[in-house]
């Protein structure tokens, strides 16, 4: 088992992170089909076991997972990262840099196919590709695996979005209402009820349980504007409400063949944990695990949260 930095020597440990992984990295705009460029990374390892693609959350960037690229490069890895359309430093759909927005969520599979075909494949065709995805990231696996049942080894998913949570409002309500904005406003305005950056944001209303990796990351979202994004458009809100219905498919999930392991977190306030144990249901071979007192962001929870997330992680992968 790797050694994981703890909660009192991140601080001064992610620095030299960083600079090691530099000495590695390659980075490059990979344009896509529709003319959007995402910006990319890429970390190869000697004698490597295979390729693993990290797809991050919403709001999310790259320079947010430098330590979990650390210990899958320390596994044995080729470890490969792409900023999401509309996320860090890709390109955006809209000229206000805190929303996201994207047509329909298929734009993210599309993107996937072709880091891994013009990206991944090219780098090291005989190696078996991993995918490592988180929240959002979840989803778009789950849509990439179920239009390439047989392309990928192993899946670990954390907190998948299956389904967002609506909170005390239900689900229906909620499409209608981003359905008739969406028609009314334009599909690619702000979604009404999301909000903006907040750079006051405490500790106490994160979905961290880390306080030195949540101080890290405000940090780096306040140093670059394209790291402060925050809200949705109405055309992502009503994809992510109804890409439940699309994922939740048993014939199609039956297809696929990768061995997945889903992290959920207990205490998950973003994400429905019955929608990821349905998805789990329906797969031919999947490993669910709670991750006990922890919330959305498992990876940055507590110490001994993270040992645990990447025990399961690790182990799972065969290292």
């Amino acid at each position: 088992m790797i050694k994981i930095i703890s909660e009192n020597e991140f601080t001064a440990a992610i620095p030299k992170v960083i600079t090691e992984l530099l000495a590695v990295q390659k980075t490059q705009m990979l344009p896509m089909s529709d003319g959007v460029k995402l910006y990319c990374e890429q970390y190869l390892t000697p004698n490597a076991v295979g390729n693993i693609v990290i797809i991050h959350g919403f709001t999310e960037f790259i320079a947010k997972y430098k330590e979990m690229i650390k210990y899958y490069r320390d596994a044995g890895f080729n470890v490969f990262i792409y900023d999401q359309r509309g996320h860090g430093l890709s390109d955006r759909e809209v000229d206000n840099l805190k929303t996201i927005h994207v047509t329909c969520f298929e734009r993210y599979v599309e993107d996937l196919e072709t880091v891994i075909t013009d990206l991944v494949e090219p780098q090291a065709p005989k190696l078996p590709l991993y995918l490592s995805s988180h929240s959002m990231g979840g989803t778009v696996s789950a849509l990439y695996m179920m239009k390439h049942p047989n392309a990928v080894k192993k899946a670990v998913m954390s907190a998948p979005m299956i389904s967002p949570k609506t909170h005390s409002i239900p689900r229906f309500l909620v499409l209608n209402a981003v359905k008739r904005w969406g028609k009314r406003y334009g599909w690619d305005q702000k979604f009404k009820y999301t909000g903006d950056f907040n750079p006051n944001v405490t500790f106490s209303d994160a979905l961290d349980g880390s306080r030195s990796r949540f101080e890290w990351v405000i940090g780096l979202r306040l140093a670059e504007p394209r790291y402060q994004t925050s809200a949705s458009t109405n055309s992502w809100m009503r994809e992510a409400i109804e890409v439940r219905d699309r994922i939740l498919n048993k014939k199609a999930l039956q297809e696929i063949t990768t061995d997945i392991l889903i992290l959920s977190a207990e205490k998950d306030t973003v994400v429905h944990n019955n929608a990821q144990r349905k998805f789990a249901k329906m797969l031919r071979n999947c490993r669910f695990v709670t991750i006990g007192d922890s919330k959305h962001n498992i990876f940055f929870s507590t110490e001994e949260r993270i040992k645990q997330f990447y025990n399961e992680a690790l182990t799972f992968l065969g290292r």
